[in-house]
């Protein structure tokens, strides 16, 4: 005989990662890529997308499949060339934020000095509520000046897998409906 049925286990934790990577070895330029104010970080793939949570348009912009409740965490590689001969922390910083597209609406962000014109990864995170499945959001430049993403060139390491060659990374997760 059949008993009752047991507890439901746990739901599948709904998650994405997004990657930007360095994908022209031969033509990335070794400063980095400039991202003008308020452009937005290049990403080139969504690498996983358990539930289907997200979409990375042609744009760079995304946009979620289900409203609801989301974290956040970011990673970016940046750095701004300096505004003079030596390092000022008034001008040399990076900033960069994950906001609603259009609106000042800033969800995380970080930021960082740039001492040196040295690439450094910068890491924020947030939670954020998207109420409108149709609305995008973008991770972007949000200082003044020009920031430079950058990445190793693959070629100089072991492997050919482009994890190794991280400019920046995009990890999702829905927690509530």
């Amino acid at each position: 005989e059949k008993g009752d049925p047991g507890a439901t286990g746990p739901e599948l934790i709904r998650t994405s990662l997004i990657l930007g990577y360095n994908s022209e070895p031969n033509s990335f330029p070794p400063a980095g890529k400039a991202i003008a104010s308020s452009a937005r970080i290049p990403f080139n793939r969504v690498e996983t997308n358990l539930g289907e949570l997200v979409t990375l348009n042609p744009d760079n912009s995304l946009t979620f499949a289900q409203t609801g409740t989301y974290y956040i965490n970011f990673i970016v590689n940046a750095y701004n060339k300096l505004s003079g001969d030596s390092f000022n922390p008034a001008e040399d910083f990076v900033c960069i934020g994950f906001r609603e597209v259009g609106t000042d609406k800033i969800f995380a962000a970080v930021n960082g000095w740039t001492e040196t014109e040295v690439p450094k990864n910068l890491n924020g995170q947030g939670v954020f509520v998207v109420d409108d499945a149709s609305k995008q959001f973008e991770l972007v430049n949000l200082g003044l000046k020009d920031a430079y993403v950058n990445a190793i060139d693959l070629q100089k390491t072991i492997t050919q897998s482009y994890f190794s060659s991280v400019l920046a990374t995009i990890v999702i997760i829905k927690l509530k409906d």
